[in-house]
C-alpha cells in the first residue's frame, strides 16, 4: 500500500537533491477469496548523495590516540596482484561480501535525538568495506576507525535523518543539532536512503547528477588517509536511513605513501568483479592537470563511446572522470551490467600535465563475474591412499593455490544417505531464515503439495532468503528439484536458487526468474536442474528473492512474491561429523582414522585469517579398517577374523598366527608387498575379498 502519511510528509520536505521518487500509480487487482485487494508497486527509497565534502579551511588534527578498531590487521591487506583472476575473485567473495548482513544492534532513536551505540561487529563490517575498496585501488588499506570520528559521525547521521536532508553545514536550528555533529557533517561523505557498508558502496559508485567529479570516491581512496569514522542510522518510525562517513584526518597533504600503480584508478587495472565497476570511471594522479587530457577506451579491441565529465578539483587528488558505453550515471539505480564472460577494456589517457611534463597511461581492466570460477584456478585436491589402517598415520598431499594463500584447512567428514524432500511441513528445523520479521517464511496460504510452503516477499527494498541446513556431496546424476511460483513481482524482483561451495561465503545462481510486472504465475511449476557441474563437491543451497532497484511489490499477502515447495536434491549424500583443522601451507598432512569407517577429506585455502576460506576441494573418500600392522617382513594379525583391513609392507609378507584367520563374508583385506605368503590356517569366506598387489 502507499507510504504512510507521516513518511510521505517527511519525503515531501526533502530537498530536491535528496528527494525520493513518488509512488508508481499503477494499480493491479488481486483476488484473495471473496475479497479484492489493490496490489500496487512502489519505488524504493534509493540512495541519494549530497555533494562531496570539499577541503575545509582547517583540517582535523592528526590523532595520536590508539584507533578504536582495525578490520583486518595493522598492515591491512597488503598489495593485491589483480592480474590474478582467482585472487580478485577470492578477495571479493571473502572480503567484500563479509560485511553484508552484520547486525547493527542500534540502541538510539531519532525521535528523541539519541545517537545510540552500534555493535563492534557492525563498525568492523563498515570498515572492512572501506578497506576492500582501498586495497583493490592499490592504496594503503591499513585505514582504521578513530573513536572520536565514530562518535561525532553518529551525531551527524542522526541530524540528517531527523531533518530529512543532507547538509555539510547544518544550521543550529536543525532538529537534533550538535556542534560535534555539525563538525562531522563538514568532514564526511553523506548518504540518504541507506547506511553502513551499502553507503560505502553507494559513495564509491558516486551516481547522481551532482556527482560528475566522483568526489565521494576520491575521498575514500585518498592515499594519505589513515583514520576514518562512520555514523549510521537505520530507517524506522517514519525516518530514513542515513550515513556519515568521516573522510578527513590530519594527514591531508602529507607525504604520499607508496601506491601500487602510481596513479589511482577506479576500476583499477586487472581483474575487477562487475558489481564494483560502476558507470563512472575515474583516474587520479598527484599534482596533475587534466584540463587538456584525452581518454579513449576499447572493449575487447572494439572502440567504446565515452562521455567525459567536467574536471573539478578540491576532492582528494586531481582526477578525470568519464562514463563509457552510454550508461546513465546520473541515475542512482544504474549499475554495471553483468557480463556474459570475461570482458577486457583498454583505457588510454593522454596529454596529462604532471611534474613539468606530459604523461600518458594505458592499462587494461578485465570485468568478470565473481560467481564464475576461472579456467586456470587451482583447487587444493587431496592425493593419497584410499585405504588406511585405524590408528596409523597416513600421509597425504594437496595442491597449493598460489603465494597469496598463506594457510590451508582440512575438513574431515563422514557421509550419510540423503533423500529428504523439504516442504516446510515440519517447521524451520535447522533452516536459516533470512527474511523480514514482519511476515512468516512458512505459509499455508498457497502450496504445491501438503499443508505448507515457503514464501518470500519484500515489505522493504531488501533481499530475502532462506538456506537449507544440510551440506551435501553432489553426485554425477544429482538434480535440484523444487516447485515454485513467482506471483506479483516487478521485473527487478528476481527469484533465485543458489549453490555455495564455500559454506556460504559466496553463492552462484543455478536458477533465476524475474517478475513480469504483474500477477505472474497463478500456480506452482516443477523445476528440475542438473548439478553435474558440481560433481564430487560439497555444497549448501539457498533460495533467494533479490531486489535489483526501481519499483517493487511490497505487500506480503497471498499471491505476492516468491513461493517454494517440495525441495529435493537427488543422488546426494549428507556430510556429517565435520572436523576442521589447520594444516599449514606446505602441501602435506597426515590423517589418522580413529575408527573403522568411510571418511571424506577436503582441503581449502584461507588467504585472509578471520574471513573464512575458499571453496572446498573435491571430496576425497577413503576407507579405514582395523586390526593389523606391518613390522619388517611380518604382518601381525591382531584378531582371528576381519570385517575389513589394509596394510602395506616393503618386504615379503608372511602371516604368522597360531589361530585360524578368516576374511569374513562381505569383508575386504588388502595386502601390498613384493610378495605375500599365507599360512594354511588363513581362509577367505564365501563373499569375502582378499586383494594382493605389488
Amino acid at each position: 500500500m502507499p507510504e504512510s502519511g507521516e513518511n510521505a510528509g517527511r519525503i515531501a520536505r526533502m530537498s530536491e537533491m535528496c528527494r525520493v521518487a513518488v509512488l508508481v500509480s499503477l494499480s493491479l487487482p488481486l483476488t484473495v477469496g471473496a475479497a479484492t485487494d489493490v496490489i500496487t508497486p512502489t519505488l524504493s527509497t534509493e540512495t541519494r548523495l549530497g555533494p562531496a565534502p570539499v577541503v575545509p579551511d582547517r583540517m582535523p588534527l592528526k590523532s595520536w590516540n590508539t584507533p578504536e578498531l582495525a578490520a583486518f590487521s595493522a598492515g591491512g591487506f597488503g598489495t593485491l596482484d589483480l592480474s590474478d583472476r582467482h585472487l580478485s575473485r577470492a578477495f571479493h567473495n571473502l572480503i567484500y561480501t563479509a560485511s553484508e548482513g552484520t547486525d547493527m544492534a542500534w540502541t538510539g532513536a531519532v525521535a528523541t535525538c539519541t545517537p545510540g551505540t552500534r555493535s563492534q561487529a557492525f563498525k568492523v563490517a563498515v570498515l572492512t568495506r572501506v578497506q576492500y575498496f582501498r586495497a583493490m585501488a592499490g592504496v594503503p588499506s591499513d585505514t582504521t576507525f578513530n573513536a572520536t570520528y565514530l562518535s561525532k559521525a553518529q551525531e551527524a547521521a542522526l541530524m540528517m535523518s531527523a531533518n530529512d536532508d543532507l547538509d555539510h553545514s547544518p544550521p543550529p536550528t536543525w532538529d537534533c543539532y550538535t556542534a560535534d555533529g555539525a563538525q562531522a557533517a563538514g568532514s564526511s561523505n553523506l548518504s540518504y536512503g541507506n547506511y553502513g557498508w551499502n553507503a560505502v558502496y553507494s559513495q564509491m559508485r558516486d551516481n547522481g547528477s551532482g556527482n560528475g567529479a566522483a568526489g565521494h570516491r576520491r575521498w575514500i581512496l585518498y592515499p594519505q588517509t589513515q583514520e576514518m569514522g562512520t555514523g549510521d542510522i537505520p530507517s524506522g518510525g517514519g525516518y530514513a536511513s542515513t550515513n556519515a562517513l568521516w573522510v578527513f584526518d590530519g594527514n591531508y597533504l602529507g607525504t604520499r605513501p607508496t601506491v601500487r600503480d602510481t596513479y589511482v584508478a577506479w576500476p583499477p587495472p586487472g581483474y575487477v568483479p562487475y558489481d564494483v565497476v560502476f558507470p563512472r570511471w575515474s583516474f587520479s594522479y598527484p599534482g596533475a592537470n587534466f584540463s587538456g587530457a584525452t581518454v579513449s577506451m576499447t572493449k575487447d579491441g572494439i572502440p567504446v563511446p565515452i562521455v567525459t565529465e567536467t574536471v573539478v578539483n578540491g576532492y582528494g587528488e586531481p582526477t578525470i572522470v568519464w562514463v563509457p558505453d552510454g550508461l546513465n550515471a546520473n541515475s542512482y539505480s544504474t549499475s554495471w551490467p553483468q557480463p556474459a564472460g570475461d570482458t577486457t577494456y583498454t583505457v588510454t589517457l593522454g596529454n596529462i600535465s604532471a611534474g613539468g611534463g606530459t604523461i600518458q597511461e594505458t592499462y587494461d581492466v578485465t570485468v568478470f563475474d565473481p560467481s564464475v570460477p576461472g579456467a586456470d584456478e587451482v583447487s587444493p585436491e587431496v592425493i593419497g591412499s584410499t585405504d588406511v589402517t585405524v590408528g596409523v598415520a597416513e600421509p597425504y598431499t594437496y595442491d597449493l593455490i598460489g603465494d597469496w594463500v598463506g594457510d590451508y584447512e582440512l575438513r574431515e567428514t563422514r557421509l550419510a544417505a540423503y533423500s529428504d524432500i523439504e516442504g516446510a511441513e515440519f517447521g524451520l528445523g535447522g533452516i536459516v531464515d533470512g527474511t523480514d520479521a514482519s511476515y512468516d517464511l512458512i505459509t499455508s496460504g498457497t502450496r504445491a503439495s501438503g499443508t505448507y510452503s515457503f514464501h518470500m516477499a519484500q515489505p522493504s527494498a531488501q533481499d530475502q532468503y532462506f538456506t537449507l541446513p544440510q551440506s551435501l556431496l553432489i553426485g554425477s546424476a544429482s538434480m535440484l528439484r523444487f516447485s515454485s511460483r513467482l506471483g506479483y513481482a516487478t521485473t527487478t524482483q528476481v527469484a533465485k536458487a543458489q549453490i555455495s561451495l564455500d559454506d556460504g561465503a559466496s553463492w552462484s545462481d543455478v536458477y533465476t526468474q524475474a517478475g513480469t510486472g504483474g500477477a505472474g504465475e497463478g500456480g506452482f511449476t516443477p523445476r528440475s536442474l542438473s548439478l553435474a557441474a558440481y560433481q564430487d563437491r560439497t555444497a549448501i543451497f539457498r533460495f533467494y528473492y533479490e531486489f535489483q532497484g526501481g519499483s517493487y511489490f511490497y505487500q506480503t499477502s497471498t499471491g505476492v512474491g516468491f513461493y517454494v515447495d517440495d525441495i529435493e536434491i537427488t543422488d546426494s549424500y549428507e556430510v556429517t561429523d565435520e572436523i576442521i583443522t589447520d594444516i599449514g601451507s606446505d602441501g602435506a598432512f597426515d590423517f589418522t582414522a580413529a575408527e573403522a569407517d568411510t571418511f571424506g577429506l577436503q582441503v581449502r585455502g584461507v588467504p585472509w585469517p578471520g574471513f573464512g576460506g575458499l571453496e572446498w576441494s573435491s571430496l576425497f573418500m577413503l576407507e579405514a579398517v582395523e586390526g593389523m600392522a606391518c613390522s619388517g617382513d611380518v604382518l601381525v594379525l591382531m584378531e582371528p577374523s576381519y570385517t575389513s583391513g589394509t596394510t602395506e609392507c616393503t618386504a615379503t609378507i608372511s602371516i604368522e598366527n597360531g589361530v585360524n584367520v578368516t576374511v569374513g563374508t562381505g569383508a575386504k583385506l588388502l595386502l601390498t608387498a613384493p610378495s605375500v605368503q599365507l599360512n594354511p590356517r588363513f581362509k577367505v569366506a564365501m563373499g569375502g575379498r582378499l586383494v594382493i598387489r605389488n
